[in-house]
């Protein structure tokens, strides 16, 4: 029996070749999507990195240098601190001015302050 005027053959070599091109096609869109829906994995994502990372944070109360600024934490509005220890923390962005000057020679107390010549500690 024919139909459309093909042999059977022929539309079973088209099927298989149909399938053959799909299956690949559609197990590599389900493993991007599980990719990305399980795993996270986020494409073509640029990350704009917040201009105060790497500048030095000092307390709005006292001026007293804390650290350096490493990130962010969006959830609670907060800076993440690296202490002069090596310890980091999370201050609220309210608490912390965020400068380009090093801080200063420490006091007898080991509390450092904003350096008002601008210059590096050992200079």
């Amino acid at each position: 029996m024919r139909s459309f005027g093909q042999a059977p053959e022929v539309k079973q070599g088209n099927a298989r070749k149909i399938l053959l091109i799909s299956i690949p096609i559609v197990a590599l869109l389900s493993g991007l999507l599980v990719a990305k829906y399980a795993f996270h994995v986020e494409f073509f994502h640029t990350e704009t990195q917040d201009p105060a990372f790497g500048k030095f944070a000092y307390s709005t109360a006292n001026g007293q240098y804390i650290g350096k600024i490493e990130g962010t934490k969006a959830s609670t509005n907060e800076w993440i601190i690296k202490e002069p220890t090596g310890a980091r923390i999370g201050l609220s962005k309210f608490r912390v001015e965020v400068s380009d000057t090093p801080p200063g020679q420490p006091d007898d107390l080991g509390k450092s302050y904003k350096s008002t010549s601008g210059k590096p500690v050992n200079h």
